[in-house]
């Protein structure tokens, strides 16, 4: 191709990759487009994808994200034209998809009303919030219009779709999505299409390299390339990994924990400002040795003051110290405090006061401190297994010999000190790092007062519940908070803690304080008194507050033989009474699926896999809300929302309106079935001869579905017979039924109808 206007021409005579497709669009009154992927040297730009526009004198090429699979225009001529004027490129990648506007000066992308692209960078973790309070949402679409204002064009979407015909009176609900790369991006889950709203980078908050202020100086190239597309494959930083996010909608906090120890605390604002990032270090114990350490080292905040627009503020950050991935994260709104759980240990933290209240080191139950290391309980937990099926082993094997030998003290007083050293060996050796942290304001001192608490669970089966002194409203800034350990609980069978939660005397979660200010919850019931929910990988197990004493537990491992991953708190309200509903503990395993036990008595209701095989792999990263919603990361780039109960629906609601004769019309099963049968009857032959005559013009589905219906009806067809046999040999007895029954109708004999059996079977 050679085209008369200069350096526009395609780069030669030296070695370049070739041109896949080629697009020449005409315009009216203006120069034409030229498009084509490929092209560029291949010893300079032999790693890029690249697509090339040209139109007159501008010539672009976009730097694209992934390879290139498909592109076209689409033009606002619809009829017979002698011109094509394109309006919008749509470029289909491999990772997603991009819309440019040709008739923007700057050529600039759309915005997308769906097909977002949700794994920019690998999501790390997420967090699903129903019912968003009216206030933070207003913030986020003004964040959000502000944000791309200038990088999107003005024009509406050039592909016209369906309709959507859902209730306008939706409650509003958004997702946000923690990444690999350290940003933190919120979307719009009210639909069922996401929609980005807003991004925070925490990368920016730190320093990446040494320098990095000074940035070189942008080196003109030709052609002029830009970078398009949101789909980023590099990492820069495995530190700016996002492990654990908190966000509360009525305070507008945002809590987001890394991979090396840092959590950072945002606050989204209505205003323009700028302010120095206020830093806490905290060291998780005494015992820690900084020498011992293999990991990578913390990050370093960036100096200075920092400008922020409207949206989210870094109030503080705080790192810690070993900077371990943070394992778990819980906020308290009322009582601004946050805690911290990663593998060595947990942190209790004042917002109000920017300082630690009180920090431990768990990573062993006998606190030892001679190895600091980012270890994975998963490993030491298969091998504490090894070790205690050899040592039952060991203890069967000497108990059946100990009849046949003469017994001594001294052989007792031998076997009782081997015993008790290894249980201290077993005991040094099993890993105690944290695995969930829980707030509530429960009786745990006495019946009669509640105690602001912290609780603690472990992956070895401890459990620390600290009690928690908070100051009077008017000294919360000047009076310190105070925290002490008021118990301390060792579960027998030492799995790791999933889930911790305090229900009434009548088996309902104690409600988020902020909710029952904001009238979203009812009022905790103080009258009874309150139990704790403990749940493990191997058991649920209740107790009674404040003396511990065991309530009921369920063995589920022994019992039904498969091992909990995650845990949830739901309850689901009685579609016909509003008032009454069903607390539930919800159980997710990797061959069990979702199960459901009741509060308190941990009865078991129902079992169900609601999702495929392939699926699995992403169990881990799913969410369950308290009204019956369940949120899980289906693929690299989809959430499925799952719905257990009967008041919540997840389904699409929408219609797509076609001209007349765009699509041939449906042909159901039952117009086939009688042209088959016309078929049959015409030429003489049988249903199978049929059915291989009609191959040309059914698919494979509908074959299979022809052979169902072929087979219900030659099944119905002996069933009828067989009935009408027995109905000429029984009649005059089922005629004296037939009687016998109505008179016990008119009799008043009270019978069950069949909606009434189908409401005692549900």
């Amino acid at each position: 191709m050679a085209i008369n206007c200069g350096p526009i021409f395609p780069i030669g005579p030296f070695a370049c990759k070739s041109i896949e497709k080629l697009l020449w669009k005409s315009v009216k009154g203006g120069d034409d487009f030229i498009i084509f992927s490929g092209g560029m040297p291949r010893s300079s730009y032999g790693d890029k994808f690249t697509l090339t526009i040209m139109c007159g004198d501008r010539h672009e090429v976009l730097d694209l994200t992934s390879k290139v699979i498909d592109f076209f225009t689409i033009s606002d001529v619809f009829n017979e034209s002698e011109f094509d004027n394109p309006c919008a490129l749509i470029i289909l990648l491999e990772e997603e998809l991009i819309a440019l506007d040709l008739e923007s000066e700057s050529w600039l992308p759309f915005k997308y009303p769906y097909l977002e692209i949700p794994h920019a960078s690998p999501i790390t973790g997420f967090q699903y919030v129903v019912d968003v309070h009216k206030d933070m949402w207003k913030l986020l679409k003004t964040s959000c219009q502000e944000e791309t204002s200038k990088e999107i064009s003005e024009n509406e979407w050039p592909i016209k779709g369906g309709k959507v015909i859902a209730d306008n009176n939706v409650v509003n609900n958004i997702l946000v999505t923690g990444h690999e790369d350290g940003s933190v991006k919120i979307w719009n889950a009210t639909s069922t299409s996401l929609q980005h709203m807003y991004t925070f980078h925490t990368s920016q908050v730190f320093v990446t390299y040494e320098g990095d202020e000074e940035k070189d100086e942008p080196v003109e190239e030709w052609p002029p390339f830009r970078k398009i597309g949101t789909f980023d494959s590099n990492l820069d930083d495995p530190r700016f990994a996002i492990r654990s996010i908190v966000l509360n909608d009525i305070s507008k906090t945002l809590i987001v924990g890394g991979a090396a120890g840092q959590v950072l605390v945002l606050q989204l604002l209505d205003l323009e400002g700028e302010k120095e990032t206020i830093v806490t270090h905290v060291t998780i114990g005494d015992k820690w040795d900084s020498s011992l350490w293999c990991n990578p080292q913390p990050l370093i905040v960036k100096h200075g003051k920092r400008k922020y627009r409207k949206g989210f503020h870094v109030q503080c950050v705080v790192q810690l110290t070993p900077p371990a991935p943070i394992t778990s994260l819980a906020f308290h709104a009322e009582w601004n405090l946050i805690a911290v759980g990663i593998t060595h240990g947990f942190l209790l933290y004042d917002i109000v006061q920017k300082k630690s209240i009180l920090s431990r080191y768990t990573l062993n139950i006998l606190e030892s401190g001679t190895v600091i290391a980012n270890v994975s309980p998963k490993t030491k937990s298969l091998r504490r297994s090894f070790r205690e099926s050899f040592r039952k082993l060991k203890i069967t094997k000497s108990k059946s010999l100990k009849k046949e030998r003469t017994e001594s003290l001294s052989s007792d007083k031998q076997e009782e000190i081997s015993l008790s050293s290894s249980k201290q060996s077993h005991m040094s050796d099993v890993i105690n790092s944290v695995q969930c942290l829980y707030f509530a304001q429960s009786f745990i001192i006495n019946n009669v007062i509640t105690t602001p608490t912290l609780w603690i669970g472990t992956s070895s089966g401890c459990i620390y519940i600290y009690t928690i002194t908070m100051p009077a409203n008017d000294c919360r800034t000047s009076d310190a908070v105070t925290c002490q350990l008021g118990k301390e609980v060792q579960m027998k069978h030492q799995a790791s803690v999933l889930g911790i939660r305090i229900v009434d005397h009548r088996g309902y979660p104690l409600p988020d304080p902020t909710d029952v200010q904001y009238q979203r919850s009812k009022p905790a019931d103080l009258c009874g008194s309150h139990r704790v929910v403990i749940c493990t990988e191997e058991q649920i197990k209740v107790f009674t507050l404040p003396s511990m004493k065991p309530f009921c537990k369920n063995k589920i491992t022994l019992t039904e033989g498969y091992h909990i991953s995650k845990v949830g708190f739901s309850s689901f309200p009685n579609k016909n009474d509003s008032k009454s509903c069903e607390n539930c503990v919800l159980c997710l395993s990797r061959s069990n699926g979702i199960s459901l036990y009741n509060i308190p008595e941990l009865k078991k209701f129902i079992s169900y896999n609601f999702c495929s095989s392939e699926d699995i792999e992403f169990l881990p990263k799913t969410a369950f809300l308290n009204n019956g919603l369940i949120v899980y990361l289906a693929s690299l780039s989809e959430f499925e929302i799952v719905s257990l109960s009967t008041i919540f629906t997840t389904k699409a609601v929408c219609k797509i309106e076609l001209p007349e004769g765009a699509r041939e019309p449906f042909k159901p099963l039952d117009n086939i079935v009688l042209q088959m049968q016309n078929y049959e009857s015409q030429n003489g032959i049988g249903s199978s001869e049929a059915r291989s005559n009609f191959a040309d013009i059914t698919d494979p589905e509908i074959q299979n579905e022809l052979n169902n219906i072929e087979n219900e009806a030659e099944e119905a067809r002996r069933s009828s017979i067989v009935s009408s046999r027995r109905l000429a040999n029984n009649l005059p007895d089922i005629t004296e039924d037939s009687r016998s029954r109505n008179t016990e109708m008119l009799n008043g004999d009270s019978r069950s109808s069949g909606d009434n059996i189908l409401q005692q079977e549900q």
